[in-house]
């Protein structure tokens, strides 16, 4: 199979060798579709687009074959991996592509997930979130499918690593992100020290929304020596003062890139009462280890826009989110300003005078970002 010509006729540049020794697998299988959709009914309303789109995939051979061989290929691969493997399709669009290379992976993670000592309401549970991907990318676009987003989302799903727990998604994720973090071994002081960056004078990353200009900024960085630790303290997700050092008899590294932690995702309307997460935040990781005791899990961690400090202007010091937020010990990340767009207003509004005003957070934000502001979206931990 000439894999270089079919990727260059889908305007494919790169791909991993490996791919050329891949089994490939049959993403057009009806017998498995059939019994996905009766099993556990993730198309619904939509089983007859499915097939459809089978339909389609079948006529375009370059297509078949590829989406054949991604699915062979991805379902070897570890999640971070299989999740940047190229595909043509096109970010933002819907398209069947992606759901189909999924399906084939669907029986293995049910086992796996049975294996692990899940229910089956909670399988069933998992398993409907192809529905909810696929629908909302219908209602966006009007084509049901996957787009890429939401791709790499459900392989989550499809890697057996992530699960429903008091509301929240709570995904086993290997921690990657540029920062190590200290705690005191007297207090439990959790410090987060960024490991390589460019600092805006804002104490954020140079090159985030807002934070362009150059002038006054600096690099910085962390190391380890035999006695302790030297960098930059990150305070409320920014970096302000200057460099620090931490002694390994006051202190120990708790988590540091390449060890795993439990990725805490909020779907919409969730519950973020204290009490709720409370006890969420508490049995977690307990949870975790019962259902994944092959993973050391570090501690709890979150990326999103709900972490920024900032929101307190909007919300107030009382509000849910604000209380949520305060829980993680944050650092900056570069980012660029526009993940309320994706979760808080609706899609396709290009004017913000158009942005609604229904609520205090979507009128404070609103407010913000016709004055030139952003809200950020920060990472942090909770060890």
């Amino acid at each position: 199979m000439n894999l270089r010509k079919i990727a260059d006729a889908l305007g494919i540049s790169e791909y991993p060798a490996a791919l050329e020794q891949a089994t490939p697998v049959n993403v057009c299988n009806l017998d498995l579709i059939e019994s996905l959709h009766k099993e556990f009914d993730i198309f619904r309303e939509h089983y007859d687009d499915v097939l459809q789109g089978v339909a389609a995939l079948q006529k375009d051979e370059n297509r078949r074959i590829w989406a054949e061989y991604a699915c062979g290929y991805m379902m070897e691969l570890p999640f971070e991996e299989a999740k940047v493997f190229p595909l043509p399709v096109k970010e933002g669009d819907s398209d069947m592509m992606p759901l189909l290379i999924q399906l084939p992976m669907i029986p293995k993670a049910v086992e796996n997930y049975r294996s692990r000592g899940f229910d089956e309401e909670t399988i069933q549970k998992m398993m409907a979130s192809y529905y909810g991907c696929a629908k909302g990318v219908f209602n966006r676009t009007g084509k049901y499918g996957l787009d890429l987003r939401f791709h790499r989302w459900m392989l989550i799903y499809a890697k057996s690593l992530i699960f429903p727990y008091r509301g929240f998604s709570i995904e086993v994720k290997l921690f990657t992100e540029g920062a190590i973090f200290l705690k005191n071994k007297k207090d439990g002081t959790v410090v987060p020290l960024v490991q390589s960056a460019t600092v805006h004078k804002s104490g954020l990353i140079l090159g985030s929304a807002g934070c362009e200009d150059p002038e006054g900024s600096r690099e910085i960085f962390c190391r380890e020596t035999e006695d302790g630790y030297y960098g930059y303290r990150a305070v409320n997700g920014r970096i302000t003062g200057g460099e620090e050092f931490f002694s390994k008899e006051e202190w120990d590294c708790a988590l540091r890139p390449g060890e795993f932690v439990l990725s805490v995702h909020l779907p919409k309307g969730m519950d973020l009462s204290e009490e709720n997460v409370d006890i969420a935040f508490t049995t977690a990781i307990e949870k975790a280890r019962v259902w994944y005791p092959e993973q050391q899990i570090r501690g709890l961690y979150c990326a999103s826009w709900i972490l920024d400090p900032a929101l307190v202007n909007i919300l107030g010091e009382n509000s849910k989110i604000v209380k949520f937020g305060n829980r993680f010990a944050r650092y900056p990340i570069k980012t660029d300003g526009q993940d309320v767009f994706r979760f808080v207003f609706p899609p396709n509004i290009t004017d913000l005078n158009d942005l609604p005003e229904n609520t205090s957070l979507e009128r404070g934000l609103k407010n913000l970002y016709l004055n030139g502001g952003y809200i950020y979206a920060f990472p942090g931990v909770i060890l």
